[in-house]
């Protein structure tokens, strides 16, 4: 039995229409899949990043009322006149540290 070269080629090129067509309804779905995902998609803030958000919205409106505060400091520390009570900042700073744990674990 003799194969003919244009059967062989006619089945090759029926082969790499039907992958092409397969890749292309692929890609297809895929793009539908994606537009129904940027559809639904949706952004929530926690309680704790709208806290945040809000404490750093009354922070820039004292700056005002702080600036007086660092003036003074200022001048203290140009001056020599500044002491730090490092044990006093210390327990502070751990404090603080303390407080934030303890809310980041509640």
């Amino acid at each position: 039995m003799r194969i003919e070269e244009s059967n062989q080629q006619v089945a090759v090129n029926y082969i790499r229409e039907e992958t092409v067509n397969q890749v292309a309804q692929q890609n297809a779905r895929q793009a539908e899949e994606n537009k129904k995902q940027a559809e639904t998609d949706k952004l929530s803030i926690s309680q704790t990043a709208g806290s945040i958000s809000k404490t750093a919205s009354s922070a820039n409106g004292s700056e005002q009322f702080r600036a007086d505060r660092v003036a003074e400091l200022k001048a203290q520390v140009e001056s020599g006149a500044y002491n730090v009570a490092s044990q006093s900042v210390a327990e502070r700073m751990i404090a603080r540290i303390g407080s934030f744990v303890k809310g980041a674990s509640a």
